[in-house]
């Protein structure tokens, strides 16, 4: 809760106003339609207007028994809510003593605070998953559709996740029970925060609501197909590593028989052409090697 306060003290901060007709906008969910167990995918939260857009405040749910987010640094980005650093460049504050701010007291560098929820007593008010809320300085000088705002990196949890079935991920409003941040539902008042905030100059009101669902309705919804071992997880340990590329290289050097191999239960067949040879040990090595982009990784298997 302190997290969200923070992040909504911030958004009241930097909010700006913008010229122009007043916009309502909504958001929407984009992932792909499958992954194995262990395999990182990238679920994008989407716009479908940025006009006048600064500030948004949501939870992405999902089920943190079956999915978690990797543990990498860029496991939740955005470039549309982005750095404080960037986000300053030509503004007045560039001339003034000091300077713009590069990053705030507690070292966030990025109006972009993410709090993830693994245990809760309601599900409806406080659902699991990842709750996340952001801003900008001033609303983009050029609004574009179908925008990408942020985007999470999740994986499907080893010996958790069922092959076969489907898991949904859905963006709920968020509930905010705290009084000293205006929320107080014991006053009768509506507990869930407006999910996209932005400012006309027109508006009687400070922060106009560019979209709400009430009662804390699901916005969108994307549902992910479990497939059964990811293209290069050869030991099926959920992951792909230098093990991986171990058993392989015994296999094909003939240290293994393809009996030992398939009882490891994995998926040797890292190009998915129907065939285990070299070029299944080449993809390993230029992946474990860094040779290989996300998207290059993906392309091996025509995703």
């Amino acid at each position: 809760m302190k997290t969200l306060r923070k992040i909504m003290l911030v958004c009241m901060c930097l909010l700006l106003p913008a010229s122009g007709a007043w916009a309502v906008s909504s958001l929407s969910l984009d992932a792909p339609a499958s992954a194995a167990i262990g395999q990182t995918f990238t679920v994008n939260v989407k716009v479908d207007t940025t006009a006048q857009l600064a500030g948004a405040a949501f939870t992405v749910a999902y089920d943190t028994s079956i999915m978690e987010l990797v543990s990498t640094d860029d496991k939740i980005t955005s470039s549309f809510f982005d750095l404080f650093a960037d986000q300053f460049v030509g503004m007045p504050c560039e001339d003034t003593v000091g300077g713009c701010p590069s990053e705030t007291s507690d070292g966030v560098d990025q109006p972009l605070v993410s709090n993830t929820v693994t245990t809760t007593t309601d599900t409806e008010k406080f659902p699991l998953g990842t709750r996340l809320a952001a801003a900008r300085v001033q609303p983009e000088a050029s609004p574009t559709s179908e925008t990408v705002i942020v985007s999470l990196k999740l994986k499907f949890i080893k010996d958790a996740a069922v092959a076969g079935e489907s898991y949904g991920i859905s963006i709920k409003p968020t509930y905010l029970n705290n009084v000293s941040a205006g929320y107080d539902p014991a006053d009768g008042k509506d507990g869930y925060i407006p999910l996209l905030v932005g400012y006309d100059d027109g508006a009687t009101d400070e922060f106009p609501k560019l979209l709400e669902s009430a009662n804390g309705a699901v916005v969108s919804t994307v549902n992910i197909l479990v497939d059964s071992v990811m293209p290069g997880d050869v030991d099926n340990s959920g992951a792909i590593d230098g093990l991986d590329l171990s058993y392989l290289k015994w296999y094909l050097g003939l240290k293994i028989t393809r009996a030992q191999l398939d009882n490891l239960g994995g998926n040797p067949d890292v190009d998915c052409s129907g065939a285990i040879d070299g070029l299944d040990l080449s993809y390993l090595k230029w992946y474990l090697g860094l040779k290989l982009t996300t998207e290059q990784w993906a392309a091996r298997c025509g995703k």
